[in-house]
């Protein structure tokens, strides 16, 4: 899915940026999760309606692209396959129930 860099601001030596969330994954995105963007594994930080924040240290801006994307420019979005299987499980089970 693509997605839309809405913030980014430098924090000490590292970077945080804002996110959208692309519709259809919102479901997967979720506090402490993991999140590939452009293809690099990161650690979800705080989650909103509409998209999340991840926080990139300076050995991520070091080895990756990722902090030369400014507000406005697009990113690929990767779900981490294992949470959605486990969201999907507990889905599916939940409707079973009622």
């Amino acid at each position: 899915a693509t997605a839309e860099v809405l913030s980014h601001t430098e924090v000490g030596e590292g970077v945080d940026m804002g996110i959208s969330i692309p519709s259809g994954i919102r479901p997967f995105v979720m506090e402490k999760g993991f999140i590939a963007v452009d293809g690099i594994s990161l650690t979800v930080g705080s989650v909103r309606a509409e998209s999340f924040d991840v926080h990139l240290i300076p050995e991520t801006l070091e080895r990756t692209t990722i902090g030369s994307k400014a507000e406005g420019a697009l990113v690929n979005i990767e779900v981490d396959p294992m949470t959605q299987a486990v969201v999907e499980t507990i889905s599916r089970m939940m409707e079973a129930r009622q």
